[in-house]
């Protein structure tokens, strides 16, 4: 006679149970892994800020605002010279838009070299219209190079046969500083920074 088989339970896992788990894991590993990327990210974007020298930043922030507020510009040799609305007041560095004259230019001597930056309120006729500042130390050449419109390739430098001649401010803009005083197409820039002004 065949006895009636008792229904066993059985502990464990199914192996469809098995594998919705693993997908469920795998999941939740891969998105634990893009949290740590990013953050990963976020952390080297964070260091290369910090490890940017000061006079990086206040550089770029200051001819930023020069050649955003320029008319005029004209580059030689030994300087660059912009004309427009770029005047600040020199106590306080808050930007008053006068009409103003910026001179970017190089002082050096055997040793040492320094980019200075010479402001000259054109509307005032007095002695205390002007003010001269260190930008940075040991830059032995700026060059300002126009980027081609609608791509990042660049096509020349803003050369001027004479400081007579003007042109109008290009819309983008690669500025470079070098500690050689010739640089050539191979030297590595100390700053290089792209302005798209419009």
């Amino acid at each position: 006679m065949n006895q009636p088989h008792k229904h066993r339970r059985r502990s464990g896992l199914t192996l469809l149970e098995l594998l919705a788990a693993l997908v469920l894991a795998s999941v939740m590993m891969a998105g634990v892994v893009g949290v740590l990327k990013s953050m990963n990210l976020k952390a080297r974007q964070v260091a290369e800020l910090d490890v940017k020298p000061d006079w990086h930043r206040r550089f770029v922030a200051l001819i930023t605002h020069d050649l955003r507020n320029a008319r005029r510009i004209n580059v030689d040799e030994t300087s660059i010279t912009l004309t427009g609305y770029m005047g600040r007041d020199f106590g306080s560095g808050q930007a008053t838009h006068r009409p103003t004259q910026v001179r970017y230019f190089i002082r050096q001597t055997d040793e040492h070299a320094w980019l200075l930056r010479r402001e000259e309120h054109i509307d005032i006729r007095s002695t205390e219209n002007n003010e001269t500042e260190v930008v940075c130390h040991d830059v032995r050449a700026l060059t300002i190079e126009r980027l081609e419109e609608g791509t990042l390739r660049l096509t020349q430098r803003l050369r001027q046969p004479t400081s007579q001649t003007f042109v109008t401010v290009p819309a983008r803009l690669r500025i470079s500083l070098f500690h050689q005083p010739t640089p050539d197409p191979k030297t590595f820039p100390e700053l290089a920074t792209d302005i798209f002004l419009r």
